[in-house]
């Protein structure tokens, strides 16, 4: 059973759990992790933090542990998840193919159903995920920004958002574009998504990006800016079946850019 902090998990007996039909796909993918520790050198928050919760193994217990009733869906599973990146670097040391990704996204999905929000907190997260997922508010929110003294987010919109004082400055978008260059012949193909955020405050680094796939032979295939493309932040703004339509619309895009390239 897990501490009150959550900090250490020990394995329970699940012989007579009982598991909403609802919950039953996620379970069944959260039995397959056999603990074995393998994740753990490969998960960076892991790595930084030395503990269970904060591990991929751990995360997985967590879920497992509410879907089973033995935590609750509240405030102390949610802290663990938010904590995790997503970049899914225990994936491939996983002997037990354990689908972490898929893990993560349908028990942060769950956990929405069950944490009540007060109505400025839902209105604040609903804002500041609209804000991510469209360049154009990004870049009015930046030059917003300005006119706050200081380069921190004010600290009652941070409290509000996450329930802690500002720690990083404000971004300050990148500048210039980068130099061409003659390329080799293209040898295979590379689909490139700008992203919302990227596009918006690091335009250099995406153009950097491309430079080096192409002196390495990619024909790189980027559609211009739509707002029907769905970027990585939409998959935080939307759950479910939304967040499934959001990724098959971008196939979609890329697809017909492909045919037009």
């Amino acid at each position: 059973m897990a501490t009150k902090e959550t900090d250490q998990i020990e394995p329970q007996a699940t012989s007579d759990v009982s598991v909403r039909v609802s919950d039953q796909d996620l379970h069944d993918k959260t039995v397959r992790c056999i603990r074995c520790g393998f994740c753990l050198e490969a998960c960076p928050t892991y790595r930084l933090t030395g503990r269970e919760t904060e591990s991929p193994r751990g995360r997985i217990y967590l879920v497992r542990s509410a879907i089973e009733g033995q935590l609750r869906w509240d405030e102390n599973v949610q802290r663990h998840l938010d904590t995790c990146l997503g970049c899914r670097a225990c994936e491939p040391a996983c002997p037990s193919g354990v689908e972490y990704g898929s893990i993560l996204e349908m028990a942060r999905e769950r956990l929405e159903k069950e944490l009540i929000r007060g109505g400025a907190e839902r209105f604040a997260r609903g804002r500041l995920l609209r804000t991510l997922t469209d360049s154009r508010k990004i870049r009015r929110s930046v030059a917003l920004s300005r006119l706050w003294p200081g380069r921190k987010m004010p600290g009652w919109i941070s409290r509000l958002l996450s329930g802690a004082r500002a720690e990083v400055e404000t971004p300050v978008p990148e500048t210039g574009g980068w130099p061409p260059a003659d390329y080799p012949e293209s040898a295979r193909r590379v689909f490139f998504l700008e992203g919302c955020a990227m596009r918006a405050l690091f335009s250099r680094t995406n153009a950097a990006t491309v430079d080096l796939l192409r002196r390495h032979r990619c024909d790189v295939i980027a559609p211009p800016p739509s707002r029907l493309l769905r970027c990585a932040a939409y998959a935080q703004r939307e759950r479910g079946e939304r967040q499934r339509l959001g990724a098959q619309n971008n196939r979609r895009l890329f697809r017909g850019h492909t045919r037009n390239h």
